[in-house]
């Protein structure tokens, strides 16, 4: 094996072949990642079928362009190409540049409070007012620093709004800002599970409207929603002088060409702030017209941080709800046309935007034991090909990684995001407090192939019309085009999600067509005031099979189903609004039935005195009209489900009565589970539990089935 040293106290004309410089500087390491590359090729020229390793020593590297590497920097599946911290050492990849020359601001601004003038240092920054370096993130020593804002606001709810475009606000509370075109606003438009971010493009005080550049994901509206979160409802306006108001705060005025901070402490800035150039620092891209990827290439024990947060663009194409744009450099490191490629023991934290993508054409890559913390956007994401022919996003394990704390700027981000991705093994990942979604597998409802110009943010712009064809824009025929089947989602853990939105879950599927299995997950603690439920089959989402799963303490419900799935040997403690609902919704038209589901030989129990078990329990929760309950609970299969209720046993048999006089439950029971430790949530069950003799099966092992992060 071929080793090449990179260190940042080394030269580019050196040969790379040391770890330490000569005592007289005549060789030592390599200074630059390019060089280290250029180096790797040079080896593989010269050997043929050797492993490369190059090393990164100890230190940081702040990137000015993002590291490409393509089909010339394979390795093969004997002998990869590595790039790796050395042993014991922290090798840290930034994309930030330091801010300097500062100066304490010794005189007036408009906008500016003269509290603030007398704590603020400001940086005159030419590349800013010339485009060249705009950045909505920057960071002190100690992390992200907060970008100045006023707010939060509630749009008016008197006045519809005219287009996504317009916002029609009270009293004083936007204003014709000193550095308008520097502004953006931060909002959730219309809706509770969806944040964005629009540069304002003018503001109307006389009657009260601001418009902005881009359009929202839908009208400007103040969401109306059972089920919101504490972020929901509200808007701030980001980056204006008026809210620069208090320590660790900033604005960039990109008119001016001038950074504006407030530092932490009060401290006089130095070197540690920094200030992102990329959103990317590491792409490993194949070759599409020839179809020649890159492959082999391994990334292990680094550290990635300081990138930019992602910025929509005019005619952006997103997927789902906005809730990531299609083929963007929006992590940190990005697979593009890669196959058989690893990410392991890598940390990504403070910064911008996401972690790591696998895009387009992406397959028999491993993203394993990663820390993910404190970032922008999601944490993993897989993001096949729109709707088509072209399913080339599969095959790939994402393991062991520990996301937490993260999408600290689009609240919408999940921790391991898949989009139009396929027969991937997505295990033993443990994600906790998130804003939003732990794990999401999507593609494109039905709706939005019928109404394409109209769902413009919903992946319509993804569809590959020319491959589809004539095909009849509805189920079984699109079966084939929603390419995010057959995965497996197992032995995950997620807790605390759904922190800040609304209307989300633990984890989340919808339109990923078929065969899709989520099992022996351990999903818990999913407070938040705008969880909808713990794990959800939501709309377009067919022939899934949820088994074997526990859930305990939802303040949403338990499962939701909506289509033909099978919901099969779960177990369902503590959640506040029903245990099992099972429902169609009326714009997606007959297709959607429950006719043969399954909901069968689940354990639902409520222990907690101030939840009341909802009637029915209930497999069936009809959320659209109370009239239609009958009907609906003749679609699926209900039965040999237990259900008790510990402080209030007789409800639980009522419940049963009900559902068995709508033709349902009838070999169900209500009676204690027998678990062996409930309180310290142990599930197995005693051996003389009633669930034995009904047939549901114990489940051995849920959640995490090893070590998460990092090996240190």
């Amino acid at each position: 094996m071929s080793v090449i040293f990179v260190s940042p106290k080394g030269k580019d004309s050196w040969s790379g072949a040391l770890a330490k410089p000569e005592a007289d500087g005549s060789d030592g390491p390599l200074a630059s990642l390019a060089a280290a590359r250029n180096a790797a090729r040079e080896s593989r020229r010269k050997n043929p079928g050797e492993a490369v390793e190059i090393q990164l020593r100890e230190g940081m590297w702040r990137l000015e362009e993002t590291l490409v590497l393509g089909p010339e920097d394979s390795g093969s599946r004997e002998a990869p190409v590595t790039w790796r911290n050395s042993p014991g050492e922290k090798a840290v990849l930034s994309g930030a540049r330091i801010v300097k020359g500062w100066k304490r601001l010794d005189y007036p601004v408009a906008g500016l409070s003269e509290a603030a003038r007398q704590n603020v240092w400001v940086a005159d920054l030419p590349d800013a007012r010339d485009g060249k370096w705009v950045f909505s993130v920057l960071f002190d020593g100690e992390g992200m620093l907060r970008r100045a804002r006023t707010g939060p606001f509630k749009a008016r709810e008197d006045i519809q709004p005219e287009d996504s475009r317009t916002l029609h606000y009270q009293n004083q509370d936007v204003k014709r800002y000193s550095n308008l075109e520097s502004a953006e606003v931060f909002l959730t438009p219309g809706w509770i599970f969806g944040v964005n971010f629009l540069p304002l493009e003018s503001v109307d005080e006389e009657r009260q409207i601001a418009r902005t550049v881009l359009p929202a994901s839908k009208n400007l509206t103040t969401p109306q929603h059972n089920w919101a979160g504490p972020d929901c409802c509200k808007y701030w306006v980001e980056n204006v002088l008026e809210g620069l108001q208090c320590p660790g705060q900033w604005v960039l005025d990109t008119t001016e060409g001038r950074l504006y901070l407030w530092p932490r402490d009060n401290r006089e800035p130095g070197e540690d702030i920094v200030a992102p150039v990329l959103t990317e620092l590491i792409r490993v891209e194949g070759d599409f017209d020839s179809r020649n990827w890159a492959r082999n290439i391994r990334f292990s024990g680094l550290t990635f941080t300081e990138t930019d947060r992602m910025r929509w663009k005019p005619g952006r194409r997103s997927v789902q709800h906005d809730w990531e744009m299609y083929d963007e450099p929006n992590a940190a490191i990005r697979l593009r046309g890669a196959e058989y490629c690893v990410v392991e023991n890598c940390r990504f934290v403070q910064a911008g935007s996401g972690g790591v993508r696998l895009d387009l054409h992406a397959e028999h890559n491993r993203i394993l034991r990663n820390e993910i913390a404190e970032i922008g956007g999601t944490g993993i994401c897989l993001m096949g090909y729109g709707p088509g022919r072209m399913d080339e996003n599969r095959f790939n394990e994402v393991g062991g990684n520990h996301i937490h704390h993260s999408s600290v700027l689009w609240f919408l981000s999940s921790g391991i995001f898949i989009w139009q991705s396929g027969e991937n093994h997505i295990h033993n990942n443990l994600v906790r407090h998130m804003p939003y979604n732990g794990i999401t597998v999507s593609g494109v409802r039905i709706g939005v192939f019928r109404n394409p110009e109209r769902t413009i943010h919903e992946g319509s712009r993804t569809i590959r019309w020319d491959e589809i064809g004539d095909a009849p824009l509805e189920m079984p025929y699109l079966v084939g085009f929603l390419h995010a089947r057959r995965n497996i989602i197992e032995h995950n853990e997620v807790d605390r999600a759904m922190e800040r939105l609304g209307d989300g879950n633990g984890i989340y599927l919808s339109g990923t067509g078929i065969g899709n299995i989520v099992r022996r997950n351990y999903i818990h603690d999913i407070r938040g005031e705008g969880t909808t439920a713990a794990l959800r089959a939501d709309d377009t989402q067919w022939f899934t099979r949820l088994y074997e799963n526990v859930i305990w303490n939802s303040r949403g419900g338990g499962i939701i189903t909506k289509q033909i799935n099978d919901v099969e040997n779960n177990i369902v403690v503590n959640c506040g609004k029903f245990g099992l609902l099972c429902c169609r919704t009326p714009h997606e038209g007959h297709y959607i039935g429950m006719y043969g589901s399954s909901l069968r030989r689940n354990i639902l129990v409520q222990t907690d005195p101030e939840i009341e078990m909802p009637s029915p329990y209930g497999p069936i929760y009809n959320s659209y009209s109370d009239e239609m309950a009958a009907d609906k609970l003749k679609q699926p299969i209900i039965d040999e489900n237990l259900i008790w209720c510990v402080e209030r046993p007789k409800l639980a048999e009522e419940t049963l009565e009900k559902m068995r006089s709508l033709g349902q439950d009838s070999r169900s029971r209500a009676a204690d589970p027998m678990f062996k430790n409930l309180s310290a949530g142990d599930f197995h069950l005693r051996e003389d539990s009633p669930a034995r003799a009904m047939g549901i099966q114990e489940i051995e092992s849920w959640g995490l089935t090893g070590p998460v992060g990092p090996a240190e």
